[in-house]
């Protein structure tokens, strides 16, 4: 009994603190993101704003992004 309570704590601490990237990382993409076009929108691929010409270092910012 107790080695299954073990086993399945474990895996749920496994679960709990499985993440995508670092912190730092993390920051990078917030402040990249922000700096784009000022929200956190949490995109990918970022497409080309509509009705709107974008200046070069938008453009950049936007693919670094």
């Amino acid at each position: 009994m107790l080695t299954i309570v073990i086993v399945i704590v474990i895996n749920i601490m496994k679960v709990c603190c499985d993440s995508v990237c670092d912190e730092k990382t993390l920051k990078l993409e917030l402040k990249q993101d922000i700096e784009d076009n000022g929200i956190l929108d949490c995109l990918r691929t970022i497409s080309k704003p509509h009705s709107y010409d974008e200046s070069l270092e938008e453009y950049n910012k936007r693919i670094f992004a």
